[in-house]
């Protein structure tokens, strides 16, 4: 059995190829060498049967790579993820995420691909905010979509073009929408990311001990990045249903606090002296969501799938990652 895994490069791929190849898996993937990410190294691409780099802009390149490699089922990550970014260069975020997927899906009927399964990996953000004084809504798969920022406006046109697939062209697509996810080796262009990278170079003497932050009065529900792979695995062998709409997965963590989870973080931190934090205007977000809760009975009622780390215990790993691979802070 072969898995391909398109972004494998990124924070998600280098996790999901190893919980693959710990199942005895064969993965292979492509990427983007040209973006940095953190944990790719060159121990994380030895795992891969083969590995390319491949412009999701090149149906010809991607045919080529699909030909070779042969793939039982695709994990599609690659993507424009950030939301800033998307802000900033909508088209970038609508090229990557919406010509990148339906690139892929067409070199996939192109290729003759027999498959088990096409993820596509969407986002809480085709969400939207809630509605306004509404602080008690938790979101399932079918809650509307109303994306506001570009980001989850490609996201919620990539799942379209795939329901299209999925009818008309039978192709085996599910998606999950994932809500805020974190862990080990998540760069700082995240909250915890950044909150996390900040704390180990305190506790290293590369910054005083002040912790910089946006908006710390976010409630989302956060998970570790390696319970959702499980989660991604654990669908991957499920079977795919005839009705789109029930392809489409929430994987969403425990309900929390930004500013609770900073002081977990501050709590925790090898450091004998108080850290203190404040609040830097440039590092608030515009238009943010700032109330997101997510459901995901589904998930866990077609695949017993739970939760398996704490916070607590996921910011003591990112803490102790950037303390000890944080390639020099830079």
């Amino acid at each position: 059995m072969r898995y391909l895994i398109t972004g494998v490069s990124g924070f998600i791929g280098y996790h999901l190829t190893k919980e693959l190849r710990n199942a005895g898996i064969d993965v292979c993937g492509f990427g983007n060498s040209r973006v940095w990410c953190p944990v790719w190294d060159r121990e994380t691409r030895e795992q891969l049967s083969f590995y390319d780099d491949v412009d999701l802009l090149d149906v010809c390149s991607i045919h080529n790579f699909l030909a070779k490699a042969q793939p039982d089922g695709i994990f599609h990550l690659a993507a424009e993820a950030s939301i800033v970014v998307s802000r900033k260069n909508p088209v970038r975020a609508y090229n990557a995420n919406i010509i990148g997927t339906e690139n892929l899906l067409r070199a996939v009927k192109r290729c003759g691909c027999d498959l088990d399964f096409v993820h596509l990996s969407s986002s809480s953000d085709v969400y939207g905010p809630p509605p306004p004084g509404d602080t008690t809504q938790v979101i399932t798969e079918d809650a509307p979509v109303y994306p506001s920022n570009p980001y989850g406006i490609s996201k919620l046109t990539m799942e379209m073009i795939g329901a299209r697939y999925s009818r008309e062209e039978n192709v085996p697509v599910f998606v999950t929408r994932l809500f805020t996810t974190t862990g080990p080796g998540q760069y700082d262009d995240s909250a915890l990311g950044s909150f996390s990278k900040q704390i180990a170079m305190i506790c290293n003497g590369r910054q005083e001990p002040i912790v910089r932050t946006g908006n710390l009065q976010n409630e989302r529900t956060f998970q570790d990045v390696r319970d959702v792979v499980r989660a991604y695995h654990a669908i991957s062998k499920m079977e795919v249903y005839r009705d789109f709409s029930e392809n489409i997965y929430n994987i969403s963590g425990g309900r929390h606090i930004l500013q609770d989870l900073l002081n977990t973080l501050i709590e925790i931190a090898p450091f004998s002296k108080e850290i203190k934090h404040e609040t830097n205007e440039s590092l608030v977000r515009k238009n943010d969501i700032t109330l997101q809760v997510g459901d995901q009975s589904r998930l866990e009622a077609r695949t017993n799938f739970k939760h398996c780390y704490d916070m607590r215990e996921t910011l003591r790993d990112m803490v102790e990652w950037w303390l000890e691979k944080g390639y020099n802070y830079d």
